[in-house]
C-alpha cells in the first residue's frame, strides 16, 4: 500500500487476531469512505449464535447509561450543558432562588430547544451564561449553593 509517496506496507499488514481459545471470529470486508475515496477495509468481528430461522443474530447496542440526576435540595448543584449549542434563554440570574426541577435556562441544539433545569434547591450563586452564548458540552453555565 501505497499512499502520498509513503509505503505503509509494513504497517498495514493484514494479520490474525489475537483471540481467547473460547471466542470464535470471523473475517468480513467493508467499504468505507474517507474524504470522497473509497477503501476495502477487512476486520475481524465475533460470530454470533444463530437466530430463528438459522439467521445470524446481531448484538444489541447497551443503553447509554443516564447520568443527568436530581439533586435532594439543600446542597451545592451545577447546571451543565448536555451538549453543544446556543443558550436562547435565562430565566434565573444570580442571586435567584430556586427549586429542584425549576428550569433555569434554555439551550438550543440541532434545532431543538432543551430546558434546563436547576439539580437541587438554593440560591445561583454564579451564571456564567447569557443568551446568544455559545457553549461546549459539559461547560458549567450555573452554580447553586
Amino acid at each position: 500500500l501505497i499512499e502520498n509517496g509513503f509505503d505503509f506496507s509494513t504497517v498495514a499488514t493484514p494479520t490474525a487476531p489475537a483471540l481467547p481459545e473460547d471466542e470464535e471470529r470471523e473475517e468480513r470486508t467493508m467499504t468505507v469512505e474517507v474524504g470522497g475515496r473509497r477503501f476495502q477495509v477487512r476486520f475481524w468481528s465475533p460470530v454470533l449464535a444463530s437466530g430463528p430461522g438459522g439467521q445470524r443474530a446481531t448484538p444489541r447496542r447497551r443503553p447509554p447509561k443516564l447520568t443527568r440526576q436530581v439533586g435532594k435540595g439543600g446542597g451545592e448543584g451545577i447546571v451543565t450543558a448536555p451538549m453543544q449549542g446556543t443558550i436562547v434563554k435565562v430565566h434565573k440570574k444570580a442571586g435567584d432562588a430556586v427549586k429542584a426541577g425549576e428550569p433555569v435556562c434554555v439551550l438550543e441544539a440541532m434545532k431543538m430547544e432543551n430546558e434546563l433545569k436547576a439539580p437541587s434547591d438554593g440560591e445561583i450563586v454564579e451564571s456564567r451564561v447569557q443568551p446568544g452564548d455559545t457553549v461546549a458540552s459539559g461547560a458549567i453555565l450555573m452554580v447553586i449553593r
